[in-house]
């Protein structure tokens, strides 16, 4: 199916998610020895997920990549009634769907204000319509060089110094976390759940400020390593769906910030974020991030690497 049109890919999509609520696994195109895996875990079809999701909600964030038969992203689902968010990626080829990767993020207390997150989406009622937009053809990047723009976020957050190149967010640029609005955004107090820090008084405006100023802070010295891929790739509306980790080795306990304050970091024992992040390219530059982050194992490997 690679090469075939973006309502095809996004059908697939959907059609994933309803299969899902159904908990029926045949309602799709399995391509012969397809593979699943939920969490980074290898399972059979009709496992784990398919056994507890029982609706679609109504939340949902899909991309595709018609040059390589991909769709994914963000929806909102019900497990035996309660909501929770599945971040998804999935790939077809002639013989059919031979590829689906699943990471359900349920509510827990570990996620702090994040925890809302399901419900966060939901009253949204759905994405930023900016997502949808295409880019003019003069203004379109290649497969390449959007790739390159969306990395250059992870590598500027990774052991954040405020001290690169950070000119790659555009002014604008709003950034959602597990359903949070984490920047521009005057009313979100970032070090209650949403950081890993204790910053007290010294964060009570970091959700305020612009993407590029939180950057040039360097308050995310805490995440050490970030290990990353791009399945998907979307020219025609310019955006780039990752998928990967944020490794936090809890040694990083006492971050200096670039205006000369120190902030308690808060970490004290090492874990791992699994996400799914995209990212929205516009003449080179950042302007709309959406993540979704469940908390593993440190280390632990998605099973696609």
């Amino acid at each position: 199916m690679a090469g075939r049109d973006r309502a095809e890919l996004t059908r697939l999509g959907e059609a994933l998610l309803e299969a899902l609520a159904a908990r029926d696994p045949a309602r799709l195109p399995l391509a012969p020895g397809a593979r699943y895996t939920e969490d980074g875990q290898d399972l059979d079809f009709g496992d784990g997920f398919w056994g507890t999701a029982d609706a679609v909600g109504g939340y949902r964030n899909l991309f595709v990549d018609a040059e390589t038969g991909q769709a994914g992203g963000f929806a909102v689902m019900r497990e035996n009634g309660a909501p929770v968010i599945l971040t998804f990626r999935l790939k077809a080829g002639p013989a059919g769907i031979g590829e689906i990767e699943a990471v359900v993020t349920r509510r827990a207390a570990e996620l702090g204000s994040m925890n809302e997150g399901p419900d966060l989406l939901e009253a949204r009622g759905g994405p930023d319509p900016r997502w949808a937009e295409p880019v003019p053809p003069g203004r379109r990047a290649a497969r390449e060089a959007l790739i390159a723009s969306a990395d250059r976020y992870f590598q500027a957050l990774e052991k954040n110094d405020g001290r690169k190149d950070y000119s790659f967010f555009a002014e604008d640029c709003l950034r959602w976390e597990n359903g949070l609005l984490t920047t521009l955004n005057r009313e979100l107090r970032y070090g209650e759940g949403v950081g890993e820090g204790r910053g007290d008084d010294i964060l009570a405006g970091f959700a305020a400020k612009p993407a590029r100023e939180q950057f040039e802070l360097g308050y995310f010295a805490f995440v050490d390593r970030i290990r990353r891929r791009f399945p998907i790739v979307d020219a025609e509306r310019g955006v780039v769906f990752a998928m990967g980790f944020f490794d936090h080795s809890g040694t990083v306990h006492r971050i200096p910030l670039t205006d000369g304050r120190v902030v308690e970091a808060g970490l004290r024992q090492p874990f791992t974020w699994q996400i799914g992040e995209a990212f929205k390219v516009e003449d080179g530059r950042l302007t709309r991030i959406e993540a979704v982050m469940k908390r593993c194992p440190y280390g632990m490997r998605s099973g696609w690497d």
